[in-house]
């Protein structure tokens, strides 16, 4: 394999989404990648920290305000679908019963269980979980 198949990103899976398993859960994710390419999640974010910015730079801002704030851009920007989630993985006095995806479900799932956002958050920035030569990979399957 050359520069070519490690580096190269395929831009339709970038913006189309990749899916992740987590953690063999049953669990998975379509998730647009989170890049500087990805520019209306680059600005989401960035007005989501801009609104922390005088806390960020007073020391003062809580871990459940960052959190919140990046919930909202991937929920928004970069997760496009999930399968397997249920109403008990957003609260667990609810039945287990499939929960549509919806920006505002998601925001609630990251909420209830922050490390599946941490989880996303790490798998959607990868490159190499974009690449076009994995697209090529999954194509010949």
């Amino acid at each position: 394999m050359g520069l070519r198949d490690k580096l190269v990103t395929d831009a339709a899976m970038e913006e189309g989404g990749n899916w992740f398993d987590v953690l063999d859960t049953g669990v998975s994710f379509l998730c647009r990648r989170f890049h500087a390419g990805n520019k209306a999640a680059a600005r989401a974010y960035r007005e989501e920290m801009g609104k922390l910015q005088a806390k960020i730079d007073a020391e003062v801002v809580e871990p459940e305000e960052l959190r919140a704030a990046m919930a909202r851009v991937w929920a928004r920007h970069i997760v496009l679908d999930w399968e397997g989630v249920t109403a008990y993985d957003l609260d667990p006095e609810a039945a287990e019963e499939p929960v549509p995806f919806s920006s505002e479900a998601c925001e609630k799932l990251f909420a209830a269980i922050p490390d599946v956002l941490e989880v996303i958050t790490v798998e959607s920035s990868k490159r190499e979980n974009y690449l076009a030569s994995l697209r090529k990979r999954q194509a010949g399957n």
